[in-house]
């Protein structure tokens, strides 16, 4: 062989050999480098998530006991002291199940100590309470909720934290509800969060805003019992850093070293007291895998260059399916494998920021909770995984769906028309349907759903817009006898209506913007003015009117009813005492009243006080009241009425007939007057002679039925003379309607009759 030609071989090979051995140390070197950079972002990322979800727990738990404190003192407002050995009863039992330590109700300068086994009443001044009871006490008597730090409870000897809500009767703050909780019951969510770590090497710890510990995880890498983490002997992280951290509440990431180890902590401010959380977990325990993965990839990276790339191949294999994993845990129903709603609300911020042709179609199942109960958690479970998959069918291309919560499927749809909605909507229940029939469950299962689009909106490539007005149609259809309800401008309107009068019903009854408008009960036999009924008017400052099925409703759901009913009571009485001072002579009026301002311990003291002050008698104020009031509590309610009676006021029940009546309870209700609801009459001459014969019947027999109670009965809606024969004919006693006059203003109304 050519010696001249062996060298040159060699020297290829060697630098062929140097060549690979530089490119393998490369190649090495660099997927080292990007692989330690994988291991640190994995590592930070995985421990944030994990932090923000232990201080999601921990604040759950917390606004839990808050909650269970607001629902006790909502009790107790009810119950008040009417049975002093039940309500305490009551109180130490709802101590027992909630594993309170101790209960406290502070009213009126005294402290009632509720334990398990017996309660204790004393004065403020002889109580020994904590400095930080006392403290949350007055949180509480200033209308906050109070939570106070650690402290060492002296009658359980253990530490305890306070919690107390004011309890307020009348918008005051009229007592303090506190409770001790056992600091334990906290210490076991962060026990059981560090051992459910699939490592079990993670260490939750948390300290007050002064760095001072306040719970300390049993599972440390610092054994030395300090309290504070600047005292510890071990210095490992930046004071001053902390410090400025701590003091501005904010979230603080970083790593350190000890005994050898890289170890990644992440602070997070908790809502309450300046608390922080922070964890501390090993780099290796986060990234075994990839740690695992690293050693042998520099390994292999030194012996062959194939093997090299296969195991770099590998490792990004197993990093990737662990990246889908997380997104999986981050993005997706557990209970259905839909998109959660994080995940759509983060494609479709993106979507509808790019175009408005995007509509968002909320679906929930009627009466949900029914099914829950009736066939179980399992099979309520097993439709809502049917549902997602009848919903996938239907989606297009990019269109999204996500299950939100309970039975709640949001839907992201493109350039969709309505008929096209309405008909996917259908083919969804139909297949519904269908589940029902497979699992022999006779059960009709019924859709409602809210539609937002950008009719009448400003701006138009606003995601929240687009599910806010999804929200309201969806409202809309929950509480409408209709299932389906777009979003368009009448909604907007009703929203911006609702908001109006919301922001200023307050201001328009102190400026008597609330008009008492009068209609006219004529007596049916003579012919004669008998009484009146007082109905409210909205007449603003510019003379324009809000009419009451615009702001009725809303007062019936936000309480101010209560205010209004009785601003009324006093505007009548006001109008009478001047009729009075006139010379003319009165008449009766009927007011209504609502259910919320019925069941007020002080509502027949506020009454009284009303007419007293105008000097009028109560026999001249008719008080009408609806038949729900019956269904929830018929006892009570006749109490009412008979304490009423002796202060003499007189009793309607209203709408008798326009929704479920009962004769039982007109049976035993004490009340002087029924109204009987305008729907019988309305139409009744367009029905066919068989149909409107039953409806004279029954008018018929229910007047028969109020005179054998000596209960004296009104018709509502006489619009015609024919209508007024007819209730004459069956014995009516009063007529109201149209037909005599429609609801008018005082001062006409004095004009016309007085």
């Amino acid at each position: 062989m050519d010696e001249k030609k062996l060298h040159k071989n060699l020297k290829w090979m060697t630098l062929s050999v140097l060549l690979v051995s530089i490119f393998i140390a490369v190649i090495g070197t660099s997927s080292n480098l990007y692989f330690e950079k994988i291991q640190r972002a994995t590592a930070e990322e995985e421990l944030k998530a994990s932090t923000e979800v232990y201080k999601v727990q921990i604040q759950r738990q917390i606004k839990g006991y808050l909650n269970t404190l607001h629902t006790l003192a909502n009790f107790m407002k009810i119950e008040e002291f009417r049975d002093k050995e039940f309500f305490f009863e009551e109180m130490r039992q709802f101590s027992k199940n909630n594993d309170f330590t101790s209960l406290y109700f502070i009213r009126d300068e005294q402290v009632f100590k509720i334990t398990e086994d017996n309660y204790e009443v004393q004065t403020l001044r002889e109580v020994k309470l904590e400095p930080e009871a006392i403290e949350v006490i007055e949180e509480s008597w200033n209308g906050r909720e109070g939570i106070s730090d650690v402290f060492y409870d002296t009658y359980t000897k253990q530490n305890v934290m306070a919690f107390s809500v004011p309890i307020y009767v009348e918008e005051q703050v009229n007592g303090v509800l506190m409770v001790y909780e056992k600091l334990e019951n906290i210490e076991e969510i962060m026990e059981l969060a560090s051992k459910s770590n699939q490592n079990g090497q993670l260490i939750i710890q948390m300290i007050n805003e002064e760095g001072e510990f306040l719970i300390r995880s049993n599972n440390g890498i610092y054994k030395q019992k300090t309290d504070s983490i600047y005292h510890m002997d071990m210095k490992v992280l930046d004071e001053d850093v902390i410090r400025g951290v701590l003091k501005n509440k904010e979230q603080y990431y970083t790593t350190f070293r000890l005994s050898g180890k890289e170890y990644n902590i992440f602070f997070v401010p908790l809502e309450y007291h300046g608390w922080y959380l922070f964890c501390i977990e090993p780099t290796s325990a986060i990234t075994h895998s990839i740690t695992s993965m690293l050693n042998v990839t520099r390994v292999m990276f030194s012996t062959i260059f194939i093997l090299g790339i296969i195991l770099i191949l590998y490792g990004y294999r197993a990093f990737r399916k662990n990246n889908i994993t997380l997104m999986q845990l981050a993005y997706i129903d557990p209970l259905t494998g839909a998109y959660n709603i994080t995940k759509f609300r983060k494609i479709s911020e993106q979507i509808v920021g790019k175009a408005s042709s995007y509509q968002i179609c909320i679906l929930n199942i009627r009466k949900f909770q029914f099914i829950n109960e009736v066939f179980g958690e399992k099979e309520a479970d097993s439709l809502l995984c049917y549902m997602a998959k009848i919903i996938e069918q239907q989606i297009h291309k990019e269109e999204y769906f996500c299950h939100d919560n309970a039975d709640q499927f949001i839907l992201l749809l493109k350039e969709r028309s309505t008929e096209e909605i309405i008909n996917m909507i259908h083919e969804i229940e139909n297949k519904l349907g269908e589940f029902s029939d497979q699992y022999n469950q006779k059960y009709d299962i019924s859709l409602y759903a809210g539609i937002g689009n950008f009719e009448g909106t400003k701006n138009q490539e606003n995601y929240n817009q687009l599910f806010q007005n999804a929200l309201v149609a969806l409202k809309k259809a929950r509480d409408a006898s209709y299932n389906i309800v777009f979003y368009d401008e009448r909604l907007q309107r009703d929203t911006q209506l609702k908001n109006k009068i919301e922001s200023r019903m307050r201001k328009a009854l102190k400026e008597e913007e609330f008009k008492v408008f009068l209609q006219a009960k004529t007596d049916l036999q003579t012919g004669k003015l008998i009484g009146a009924e007082a109905l409210v008017r909205w007449i603003q400052k510019d003379g324009t009117m809000i009419y009451p099925d615009q702001f009725i409703p809303l007062f019936e759901q936000n309480g101010f009813c209560a205010e209004l009913d009785l601003y009324m009571v006093e505007k009548v009485c006001q109008k009478l005492r001047d009729w009075l001072e006139e010379g003319k002579e009165l008449i009766p009026v009927s007011i209504n009243q609502s259910k919320l301002l019925f069941y007020r311990s002080d509502y027949i003291e506020r009454l009284c006080e009303i007419t007293d002050r105008y000097q009028i008698p109560p026999k001249q104020i008719t008080l009408e009241i609806l038949e729900g009031l019956a269904i929830e509590n018929i006892n009570l309610l006749n109490e009412t009425l008979r304490r009423l009676h002796e202060k003499g006021f007189l009793v309607s029940l209203d709408d008798f007939g326009s929704g479920f009546s009962s004769l039982n309870s007109l049976g035993r209700l004490k009340i002087d007057e029924l109204k009987i609801d305008r729907m019988f009459l309305l139409g009744i001459d367009d029905l066919e002679e068989e149909e409107r014969e039953r409806q004279k019947n029954i008018m018929r027999y229910i007047i028969l039925l109020a005179k054998s109670m000596n209960i004296v009965t009104v018709i509502e809606g006489v619009e015609t003379k024919e209508n007024e024969i007819l209730m004459k004919e069956m014995g009516c006693d009063i007529g109201q309607g149209y037909y005599y006059c429609k609801p008018i203003s005082i001062e006409e109304f004095e004009c016309k009759y007085l």
